[in-house]
């Protein structure tokens, strides 16, 4: 009986381990089965028996079969694979070496052992060779830097006897690449690589010298190199095999301290504010940074080539200089450029006011002298900042009502200088109209006429009123009236800019007078009937009368105030009609109408009174009548009135 240590492979999807000869199952059946599933199922690889007693000639075989579970029924067997053990293994190899020094193609060798048909070569626990019947073996293209761990077993035609010892071997590591340097030219740095596979440490050199080892990271730092020195730097790998061939190199120097800034120069022209300027070093100086020293004090440290500078005070003066740094300092400065800062403006000169109407005008100013670097000019109404301009003149537009006082200052880089002296302009509503006349055309219409406004009230036109009501507006100096109403007219004008309109005028009166009114006749018949008297009420606003007959002939004038016109040359005891116009400048009154009778003649006797003929004014006789009849009938009844009276009296 031996104790045996084999591989069963299988690749079923269920299996059962057992004996085939005696039909046993070498997983100790489950309690109540045949045969027991090795640990409950097992699908596929490799199983190992091991502590199993058999005898030589035994076999184990694996076979396959399908079970249902939930029925516990087997569903079959597949063919078993049988593995026939055939006598005891070879014993341990020893003496085994390997030889190489570091390279990727050593030699491993063992001490030969009896009763061995060959040999098996193992790396790392991985068959690498076998039925090797030479007591070494030699390996090619081993990976830089690898490390492996060698074995070496005997074989005989029972089976493979068990491992040597290891033996150890490294392969000399590759020679590190892409090797980088940083510092800038400074006097300290450091060097950076991609780490080598298998390296366990490196070593740096400087101009092929070895200036360090047992560096265990892919970075080495330094210091205090000397400034202006060169370096060549490379690096080695190292491990248990030997060191590696040296990294390509990688240069370094150390910088010196930079050379004085050229080309400096200053611009500004005399303001307040420019800027210092200067060529860039030479690339080899490794400049990080320029300083700027005025009067001897640093004023700033920059990057650039050129400094803005600012805010210096009038009259100051400036002298700068240079100097550039890089890691190992500050270099000797530049030579001195000068500056000098102009004063303030002085007061600007030649302001003059231009007025385009009265809220609208230009200002201009002489220009200072171009040695003051006037920039622009700023413009003020009454002292309040009005606008900023970069010519000689500004358009006012819209003035307020009011006083203005301009005035301008010259402005440059160092401030504003002093005000001009002031500009007078009154913007305000125009003064009231003068020479103001009514020149009458008629009783009802004339024409207005008035003095122009003077040119710097810049009047726009006129506004005419009658009585403080607004009639018409005009753009000339005169207003023709029509058509006026009867009554009294006061008239006024008023003056119109921009601003709006100005105070009235002294008002001129004027009156238009209506037509008189028709007077009241009367008429008084004269004895002799040739002649009557035709009187009325004095008429207002008549200036005189004309009589008309009833033909509308004029007979007579009467200027007022006579009230009465005697008209001669009637026909006795006859009727006549008269009219009375009073008239004045506004026209005629309808006529005062009277009529009247005139007296009869003187009646003698012996007078015959025709028929038809009236008498005092009674009926028309109807006879002839002559003698004492005649004289009694022509007394007239007031007479007769009379002498009835005395006769009752008596």
């Amino acid at each position: 009986n031996i104790v045996f240590k084999t591989d069963v492979t299988w690749s079923a999807s269920n299996v059962q381990v057992y004996n085939p000869n005696t039909s046993v199952a070498i997983q100790a059946p489950a309690a109540g089965n045949t045969f027991a599933f090795y640990n409950g199922s097992v699908t596929g690889g490799t199983w190992y028996a091991v502590g199993y007693t058999a005898t030589v000639g035994s076999q184990i075989a694996v076979y396959g079969y399908n079970y249902n579970s939930g029925q516990g029924q087997f569903g079959g067997y597949g063919t078993g694979n049988a593995v026939t053990i055939s006598g005891l293994p070879p014993g341990q190899v020893t003496g085994v070496t390997v030889s190489g020094n570091g390279s990727a193609n050593p030699v491993v060798s063992w001490s030969a052992l009896s009763g061995v048909t060959d040999y098996n070569v193992y790396d790392n626990n991985t068959k690498i060779a076998g039925g090797i019947t030479a007591t070494s073996y030699q390996l090619t293209g081993l990976v830089a830097g690898s490390s492996h761990s060698f074995q070496v077993s005997a074989v005989n035609s029972g089976s493979e006897g068990s491992l040597s010892t290891s033996v150890s071997y490294s392969v000399i590591p590759g020679a590190p690449m892409n090797l980088v340097v940083s510092g800038g030219g400074n006097s300290s740095g450091s060097l950076a690589w991609p780490v080598v596979t298998g390296a366990t440490s490196y070593n740096v050199y400087d101009n092929s010298i070895k200036i360090s080892s047992g560096v265990t990271s892919g970075t080495y730092s330094f210091a205090n190199f000397a400034p202006g020195s060169s370096h060549v730097f490379q690096v080695s790998a190292v491990n248990a095999g030997g060191e590696s061939a040296l990294s390509g190199s990688v240069a370094y120097s150390v910088l010196s301290v930079p050379s004085a800034p050229t080309g400096v120069t200053v611009s500004g022209g005399g303001n307040p504010s420019g800027s210092v300027s200067w060529n860039t070093n030479p690339s080899g100086d490794q400049v990080t940074q320029y300083r700027v020293y005025d009067g001897g004090s640093l004023v700033v440290t920059i990057s650039g080539t050129s400094w803005n500078f600012s805010g210096f005070a009038p009259t100051s003066q400036h002298t700068f200089t240079v100097s550039g740094v890089n890691v190992q300092g500050e270099g000797p400065q530049s030579g001195v450029v000068q500056y000098n800062v102009v004063n303030f403006p002085s007061a600007v000169s030649g302001v003059q006011y231009s007025p385009t109407d009265i809220q609208t005008g230009k200002l201009t100013w002489a220009a200072n002298a171009s040695t003051e670097l006037v920039t622009g000019y700023n413009v003020f109404d009454g002292g309040t900042f009005i606008a900023s301009v970069t010519g000689l003149e500004y358009d006012f537009l819209g003035l307020s009502q009011g006083q203005h006082s301009f005035q301008v200052a010259g402005v440059n880089n160092v401030g504003q200088g002093a005000l001009s002296a002031g500009v007078q302009f009154t913007s305000d509503v125009p003064l009231a109209p003068s020479g103001i006349v009514f020149s009458s055309g008629s009783s009802n219409s004339g024409i207005l006429s008035w003095s122009n406004n003077s040119a710097n009230e810049f009047v726009t036109g006129y506004n005419v009123f009658d009585g403080g009501k607004f009639i018409a507006a005009v753009l000339g100096t005169s207003y023709k009236f029509s058509g006026l109403s009867v009554g009294s007219h006061s008239f006024q004008v008023q003056a119109v800019n921009a601003l709006g309109s100005g105070p009235a005028s002294v008002n001129v009166v004027f009156d238009v007078l209506a037509a008189p009114l028709a007077p009241a006749v009367n008429a008084s018949p004269q004895k002799g009937g040739q002649s009557v008297i035709l009187s009325w009420g004095a008429v207002s606003s008549a200036v005189g009368y004309r009589i008309l007959d009833s033909s509308g002939n004029t007979l007579g004038t009467v200027v007022a105030p006579g009230v009465s016109y005697t008209v001669t040359g009637l026909k006795p005891a006859t009727t006549y009609s008269f009219e009375v116009v009073a008239y004045n400048a506004a026209g005629d009154s309808s006529p005062g109408l009277v009529t009247v009778t005139t007296a009869d003649a003187p009646i003698m006797l012996g007078t015959i009174i025709s028929p038809g003929d009236v008498i005092n004014g009674m009926s028309p006789v109807s006879k002839p009548v002559a003698g004492l009849a005649a004289f009694l009938l022509a007394v007239p009844a007031v007479l007769w009135t009379l002498i009835k009276l005395k006769i009752l009296t008596l």
